[in-house]
């Protein structure tokens, strides 16, 4: 097989790094584990591989252990950087973009450093018709640890912990792939530890889904504020507080979400694929 040049160029949000490309290429999923290594690749949360077809701007967004993301609020705003960049969407338009997680639609401002993200209706996922308080236990050394959780879909699936304290790291990096691979979640879960400050703040800590524990997601701070607003925790108008930075979500009374943040640009690199 020949060889050939890959194009990537890194981005960030918040801390949570992807590498966008449209130099898509048979077998790419097999190369995402090697380009997102940290030691022995680029490093990143995951790479977006876009495309133009049809008249429609199209991601797939994979995680680092070189499965598909159906969505992803931060790696959208970076993408949507990426298409300013590259002089394919103009500023202060709303933009659709399809995923696999359904068709959501970017907006960005006239610098290219702010973005915002119309992430659709969180919904209580896997066919539920209402958000309920579930339950499941972890055993851990010997001891078993019970967790009550919220189940939620914005296009991919949460299990939504709400905290008496805020959580540590390494807390977080213990029971969240526990969680994570629990069966009751058929496809795995992204899980959120959120403690709520007051009526207009969250503080979000995250276990991804095929990506572990990471600085911050525009997903899971979605789905977080999303329970949080329907328990009528907060107001719909609320600051998502991440190891990365600050999150800005806004919650509609049908739960549909839209969310702002910043991203920048970091650098181009090149893989050889053969």
């Amino acid at each position: 097989m020949k060889s050939r040049l890959i194009t990537l160029k890194k981005y960030q949000s918040l801390g949570n790094d992807y590498l966008v490309t449209d130099d898509y290429c048979e077998n790419f999923p097999d190369l995402v584990q090697k380009i997102c290594h940290r030691n022995y690749g680029f490093g990143s949360d995951g790479v977006l591989a876009y495309q133009f077809s049809n008249k429609q701007h199209q991601v797939k967004i994979y995680n680092p252990d070189g499965s598909l993301a159906e969505i992803s609020g931060n790696g959208l705003r970076i993408l949507a950087r990426y298409l300013w960049d590259e002089a394919r969407i103009q500023k202060g338009r709303w933009i659709p973009i399809l995923t696999d997680g359904g068709e959501v639609k970017i907006k960005i401002d006239s610098t290219g450093d702010h973005v915002q993200v119309f992430m659709g209706r969180l919904t209580p996922g896997d066919f539920r018709k209402n958000f309920i308080k579930e339950s499941l236990e972890i055993k851990v050394a010997r001891a078993r640890q019970s967790f009550d959780f919220y189940r939620a879909s914005i296009g991919n699936p949460h299990a939504v912990i709400l905290c008496d304290k805020a959580p540590g790291e390494e807390y977080v990096k213990i029971y969240g792939p526990l969680i994570e691979r629990h069966k009751y979640f058929e496809d795995r879960t992204n899980v959120q530890f959120v403690y709520v400050k007051n009526s207009k703040s969250l503080q979000l800590k995250i276990w991804e889904r095929g990506a572990g524990y990471t600085l911050s997601s525009g997903s899971s701070a979605s789905a977080a504020a999303g329970i949080a607003y329907h328990l009528r925790l907060i107001k719909n108008e609320v600051k998502v507080y991440m190891p990365g930075g600050v999150l800005d979500v806004s919650i509609a009374d049908d739960l549909t979400i839209v969310q702002s943040g910043p991203v920048s640009f970091i650098g181009s690199c090149q893989f050889l694929y053969q």
